[in-house]
């Protein structure tokens, strides 16, 4: 969970980072990966004899954008797609672990502040039996 956290803090880092720059790194096969303007652009060009160049880079047209010729393909997507999509799933995951740990000195059920009461009480706040609460253990 939290790996997929970094995840994503690393996917957004790379969005904003990469605003009005193009870096790209070829694989020895024709086909190019790339981060442009807060995307990742993959494509593989293969032009006939005589013809040189590589396919132009247009604005993002959307989350995802594929485009496919007779003379190769580019797919192109935004990074804020799977940053979002990470954050989604890891997120509510984190802050439910956040919310389940217990404090000692705390009301095991709602968190509530249990200093100065006696150890066989129970808890103002939501009437559960604080013995558990008392000793410092958790179950």
């Amino acid at each position: 969970m939290w790996m997929s956290l970094a995840a994503t803090v690393v996917l957004v880092g790379a969005a904003v980072g990469t605003r009005g720059q193009f870096q790209t790194w070829t694989d020895g096969s024709g086909r190019v990966i790339g981060l442009a303007d807060g995307r990742v652009v993959v494509y593989r060009w293969r032009l006939p004899p005589g013809l040189r160049g590589e396919p132009a880079l247009t604005p993002p047209e959307g989350w995802l954008h594929y485009v496919g010729g007779a003379y190769g393909w580019t797919f192109e997507m935004s990074l804020w797609l799977p940053a979002g999509a990470t954050f989604a799933i890891t997120g509510p995951c984190a802050f439910m672990v956040y919310r389940a740990r217990r404090r000692p000195g705390h009301c095991p059920k709602c968190g509530y502040d249990l200093s100065g009461l006696s150890t066989n009480a129970t808890c103002p706040e939501c009437g559960t039996g604080l013995h558990a609460a008392h000793s410092g253990h958790r179950p």
